[in-house]
């Protein structure tokens, strides 16, 4: 059984997720873009979503994350917050 090395395994994570991201976001250029209130939601209660994803990244209990959010095949939230990759803190 071959163990993969902690360095190697976090750059292929590293690597992985803006893949993922790119792709997501090529994608993403198809599909039409709307207000939230065309498609019965609230841009106000969306916001919460920021609110409470920041809060957790100021805390350090997440680097960052992503959201994306279609409703009726329109996407009417998109947001990224914080970072891929948590930066050292020196002490």
């Amino acid at each position: 059984m071959t163990h993969t090395r902690p360095c190697v395994r976090k750059l292929l994570g590293s690597l992985l997720v803006p893949a993922v991201l790119i792709i997501a976001v090529a994608s993403a250029q198809n599909i039409p873009v709307a207000k939230p209130e065309e498609v019965g939601m609230s841009s106000v209660r969306l916001q919460n979503i920021r609110k409470a994803l920041q809060a957790e990244t100021d805390k350090g209990n997440i680097p960052g994350a992503v959201v994306m959010i279609n409703r009726r095949g329109k996407l009417i939230y998109s947001e990224a917050i914080g970072y891929q990759i948590r930066p050292a803190i020196s002490r």
